[in-house]
């Protein structure tokens, strides 16, 4: 339900999903459950890596996984050819550079508020984000959210905080860092959405990944031990490992770009926050950890938030179609043309 919500325009004039409409939500779903899966699996090998194989060096598995994003990109558009855009629809430089360095800061940041915090206070800030997001598209994009979504947005964000947030301290390193991070993450999906208005997410990441490789591998001589990175003991099998999270980046890259693509940042912020919480209820009911009232609260408070989120969104999906199909054009023509009518089921909307 909220990725039919989320994918705007996915009804024709009648207000009933036709073949392609129901293939782009379909294909929205699977991206979404690829992402959940690939961040899962990420974040355990990760975890290895630092731990297991002692590679102590953040900014430098950061590089190897844009390194490996960026040449994995191209080498897919070396195979399969896939279309670059035209000249007059490829983003500027400068808009590539700021996606990239926004990518960049938010990753290297989100890591110092996760270190320089409590886990509860790292959790707050990171739900900062949706309201975040939402000033920034105002200021800056002129994009008007109504009461009601912002009022459903509010309760989704009140329930995720009542059951991850405990232990909520604040330093001032780590409300800068966690702030910086914000702002950045915000900034960064926003200018994907930038990027995926005139092209798609293979383009988008064909132009992207290889500034931001270049700028993570500038850093690490700022921030890891060059000397120690020298001398670590490389073997196939660690060298496997490392390279299998760099695939694994790929795809996660891939599905953002695909995800903010066909919905928007704050639909894609919502759907971060379902994950969590179908995370959190999974452990609930299948392993037995430990729920207090304030853990259930949480999840029964958030779960509103987002049915009544994805309730909004159909809604203004109904509303889109009625107005099309009141449209002088739908009025006064009753046989349009059937190319005409496919393009127009497909089309997306921010």
């Amino acid at each position: 339900m909220l990725l039919y919500s989320a994918v705007p325009g996915v009804t024709n004039r009648r207000g009933v999903m036709d073949k392609m409409s129901f293939l782009a939500v379909a294909w929205t779903g699977a991206v979404v459950l690829v992402n959940i899966l690939s961040v899962v699996g990420i974040v355990i090998l990760n975890k290895k890596i630092f731990t297991q194989y002692e590679f102590e060096f953040p900014n430098a598995l950061m590089a190897i996984h844009f390194l490996v994003v960026a040449v994995g990109v191209v080498m897919w558009q070396l195979v399969s050819g896939f279309d670059l855009g035209d000249k007059e629809t490829r983003p500027s430089m400068s808009m590539l550079a700021t996606n990239a360095l926004l990518h960049v800061v938010s990753v290297m940041f989100v890591n110092l508020s996760l270190l320089y915090n409590s886990v509860g206070s790292y959790q707050i800030l990171k739900l900062a984000t949706i309201p975040v997001l939402c000033v920034l598209e105002y200021f800056l994009r002129n994009i008007r959210y109504s009461l009601p979504i912002v009022s459903s947005l509010g309760v989704l964000l009140a329930g995720i905080g009542l059951t991850t947030s405990n232990d909520i301290t604040f330093n001032w390193s780590g409300l800068a860092y966690g702030s910086v991070a914000t702002f950045a993450t915000a900034g960064y999906q926003i200018t994907v959405k930038d990027l995926t208005k005139g092209l798609d997410s293979k383009q988008s990441l064909y132009f992207t990944a290889p500034l931001a490789a270049v700028i993570f591998v500038l850093l690490i001589p700022l921030s890891d031990n060059v000397g120690r990175l020298y001398q670590y003991q490389w073997t196939y099998e660690r060298s496997a490992v490392i390279l299998t999270s760099g695939l694994l980046a790929l795809v996660i890259q891939f599905t953002v770009f695909a995800i903010i693509g066909k919905t928007s940042p704050v639909t894609y912020q919502v759907i971060g926050h379902t994950k969590t919480l179908c995370v959190l209820l999974s452990g609930f009911l299948l392993f037995n950890t430990p729920v207090n009232t304030k853990n259930l609260s949480g999840m029964i408070t958030a779960m509103f938030g987002v049915i009544w989120y994805t309730q909004l969104k159909l809604s203004e999906s109904d509303d889109t179609s009625k107005n099309a199909a009141s449209s002088p054009r739908h009025q006064y023509h009753d046989s349009p043309d059937p190319e005409e009518e496919q393009m127009s089921s497909l089309n997306v909307r921010v």
